[in-house]
């Protein structure tokens, strides 16, 4: 029995390992991408919400309301997110909106 025999068995194996392993993580930074996309996506639903409903309210109690029933959906779904990440968003998904419907229309919600 010569090398080669005893190292193409090994050289597979290790191939197998780490084509494995960069699957694994490929499928977990794919999953990481979808689930931050469903978050944005809650929060502009959740942003788009209060401002018809809760017109009469400040910004900081929409931002309250809104942050509420977000984390409310989070937890339902076993997720968990830093606090200060949610809030950036939440501010962010607010201008962007703001910033699309125009700051007459945006006030005009549900008034």
């Amino acid at each position: 029995m010569d090398w080669m025999e005893l190292l193409l068995p090994i050289i597979r194996d290790v191939v197998i390992v780490v084509v494995l392993a960069a699957a694994g993580y490929a499928l977990k930074f794919w999953r990481n991408i979808q689930l931050e996309a469903w978050i944005k996506e809650l929060i502009v639903d959740a942003v788009l919400f209060v401002q018809e409903k809760y017109w009469d309210l400040s910004g900081e109690d929409k931002f309250v309301q809104a942050k509420v029933w977000i984390v409310e959906q989070l937890n339902k779904h076993g997720v968990q997110v830093d606090d200060e990440w949610l809030d950036a968003v939440i501010d962010a998904a607010v201008k962007e909106l703001r910033a699309q419907f125009g700051e007459d229309d945006w006030y005009r919600q549900g008034g």
